[in-house]
């Protein structure tokens, strides 16, 4: 395995949790906290972790809340002019400056150290720019992703320009030089692992057996950039077209969750080309 030097996770924990009614991540599942649990089985790896957050006063509430009185915060560079995980992800890039960063989400609590040592040993090995998680409905778990972080370096301040404030996280993996996509199959039979607490219902459902079916998706593409650029340039159409294309590749190789995010690019400078120019 890698050093805590090498390799730094960033814990995603800036949202707002409105479905939940309530803070999700101060839940408490046998007396303890979510948000505790997931950053307990990170730190079994021994790697540097840090907490992301919106504000500094959301970091201090977290980590009283929570007994993490020592765990490290980074809040949101406000200067990105972008909200929401990619700006948590892009953060703690600049901040931590490791090899390899892994992101990963506040409210999945029952992924095991185990699982992510597993995630990790395999996406590094892929020698990718970044790499994910996907099931075998196509679904993509975007908010776990581990980055070479070069790539980032040298990239993250011309994608902001680009995407400006429709920036997603899931953007960080189609705009990678390369991709690889890691079967959850691979790693554990087991989906509620990978659970995210959306509702308190959430915590009990254990929701069906993964295929333990392996597969590995490479995408070494630059096709997201030039609709990007295309887009910003105000030629809507082509952008529209191109966006499309790379919509139509993700659905060739069922990653849906990627095929949507370009399919909603597609739309947005359909809609533009036709001088709505509100809809951003």
């Amino acid at each position: 395995m890698f050093s805590g030097e090498e390799l730094a996770v960033v814990i995603l924990a800036g949202g707002r949790s409105e479905r939940f009614g309530s803070d999700k991540l101060l839940y408490k599942i046998s007396e303890k906290p979510i948000l505790r649990m997931v950053y307990e089985n990170i730190m079994e790896l021994g790697f540097r972790t840090a907490l992301s957050v919106h504000t500094s006063s959301q970091g201090r509430r977290l980590k009283k809340i929570t007994g993490l009185d020592d765990v490290e915060v980074i809040v949101d560079d406000a200067g990105l002019n972008i909200g929401g995980p990619a700006a948590g992800i892009i953060t703690a890039t600049k901040r931590l400056k490791p090899r390899y960063l892994l992101s990963l989400p506040g409210d999945m609590p029952f992924l095991k150290s185990s699982t992510l040592e597993k995630f990790i040993e395999k996406a590094i090995s892929s020698e990718v720019s970044a790499t994910s998680v996907m099931y075998d409905d196509g679904s993509v778990e975007v908010l776990i992703q581990l980055h070479h972080v070069e790539w980032l370096h040298k990239r993250s301040d011309p994608l902001l320009m680009l995407r400006g404030p429709s920036m997603r996280a899931g953007d960080l993996l189609r705009f990678a030089p390369d991709l690889a996509l890691i079967s959850a199959g691979e790693l554990s039979e087991k989906r509620w692992e990978f659970k995210n607490i959306d509702v308190p219902e959430d915590i009990k459902a254990s929701g069906p057996e993964i295929s333990a079916r392996k597969k590995t998706l490479i995408r070494i593409s630059d096709i997201a950039w030039l609709g990007a650029k295309r887009e910003r340039d105000g030629r809507y159409s082509a952008a529209a077209t191109i966006y499309d294309r790379e919509a139509r590749h993700y659905l060739s190789k069922n990653v849906g969750t990627l095929a949507s995010h370009a399919l909603q690019d597609s739309w947005r400078c359909q809609l533009l080309s036709t001088g709505l120019r509100d809809f951003r």
